[in-house]
């Protein structure tokens, strides 16, 4: 009786081991099918690879010189006085001149004089205490208006912020 038992049971292990082979090959079949369904169009970066975004056209042309329009300095937080942009391009320059012993914060707004909303969100800065100045520029390709700058600046030595517009 005892023998019986076994052979029914190695029978059953090898009927067990057969059909899970048989799901194996069929799986592994579907797996590769759906692998060749979903497989990337020719020319299409992999996972991982940089897509860069190609605009036809014609690429714009910077203007090689600039006019100085205005200058700005401090040590605080404040908003600056009006300035004109007679023209649609334009760059700011701010510079700063960090604590030596303190942690400082630099944000800077531009909005528009006229209505007083919000034209572009430049900066918002933890600035670590170092004897370097620190620098950065933004280019605008809108203007002909009126701005300000709303200066929020803690723990800076000094701050200076440059406006150019484009040569006409």
């Amino acid at each position: 009786m005892l023998e019986e038992k076994n052979k029914s049971l190695v029978y059953i292990g090898l009927v067990a081991i057969v059909i899970a082979g048989l799901m194996f090959v069929y799986l592994n079949d579907k797996i590769d099918k759906l692998g060749e369904m979903v497989a990337q169009p020719a020319g299409t970066p992999a996972a991982g690879e940089e897509i860069k975004k190609e605009v036809p056209g014609e690429e714009e042309e910077i203007p090689q010189t600039w006019k100085e329009i205005t200058i700005f300095t401090g040590a605080e937080s404040q908003k600056t006085d009006s300035f004109y942009i007679p023209t649609d391009e334009w760059k700011i320059i701010w510079t700063l001149k960090p604590e030596t012993q303190k942690i400082g914060q630099f944000s800077l707004k531009i909005y528009r004089a006229e209505d007083n909303s919000l034209f572009s969100s430049v900066a918002n800065r933890t600035i670590n205490p170092t004897p370097t100045s620190y620098s950065e520029s933004f280019f605008y390709y809108e203007g002909k208006e009126n701005f300000y700058f709303d200066v929020v600046a803690n723990d800076l030595e000094s701050w200076k912020i440059t406006v150019y517009s484009a040569e006409e």
